[in-house]
């Protein structure tokens, strides 16, 4: 199974305070930031390292360092996956960002692309999906389906929480794809909303709508 769920006290804790039905937007944006950089951790385990030699205070010492072969970016999904660039960057700042945005067709109920902003050589790339929350996973679904016609092969997601629903629909379309979360939720309720969930991401970020405290991703 491809799917690696977090079983680190800090991001059980830091998830925990997220989902506060009160929290701040300095606060929700802080530690989806924080939450971003140690669920990353271990989905960059396999980055490429090379030694150098170096001064050090004392004298000279070979020393490993990330490597230029590393070919990365990264993918946010909009609007919510903004919240986690600037956490992916803290671990990794030598990255190519990508943005997408996915919604569903009125007519079809289909997930169509209605934004892509992706360089054009992203297919030699190790591509990270950054999006905070998977309900029923279709968004996912479709992102993978444009990075694999572009060429990728290598594709990672980094999510903070996720339905189990959308887990399963994920790995049934992109079996080889790896994912990293914080947290697998409960379920998902009659109308796809993560149940218990953390409301809406977008609108804690941005400030929008903050009365509302479920969310409904596609």
């Amino acid at each position: 199974m491809n799917i690696i769920e977090s079983n680190h006290p800090l991001i059980k804790h830091k998830i925990s305070q997220l989902r506060k039905d009160k929290i701040s937007q300095k606060d929700f944006k802080s530690l989806l930031r924080e939450l971003t950089v140690l669920i990353s951790i271990p989905a960059t385990t396999d980055l490429i390292l090379q030694k150098k030699e170096i001064k050090t205070w004392n004298g000279v010492s070979v020393e490993e360092f990330l490597s230029a072969d590393n070919h990365l970016s990264v993918i946010a999904i909009l609007r919510a996956g903004l919240g986690m660039i600037e956490g992916f960057q803290e671990l990794v700042p030598q990255i190519k960002v990508g943005l997408m945005g996915i919604k569903r067709n009125k007519e079809t109920l289909e997930p169509v692309c209605y934004f892509e902003q992706i360089h054009d050589q992203v297919q030699n790339d190790d591509v990270f999906i950054l999006d905070p929350v998977i309900a029923t996973g279709g968004s996912l679904i479709q992102a993978i389906h444009i990075l694999k016609d572009k060429g990728c092969k290598n594709i990672k997601v980094i999510t903070i929480i996720a339905a189990p629903e959308g887990l399963e629909a994920i790995e049934k379309n992109h079996p080889e794809v790896k994912i990293f979360v914080g947290v697998i939720d409960k379920r998902l309720n009659e109308f796809g909303y993560v149940l218990p969930g953390v409301g809406d991401v977008g609108d804690k970020i941005y400030g929008t709508n903050q009365d509302l405290i479920t969310l409904k991703n596609i």
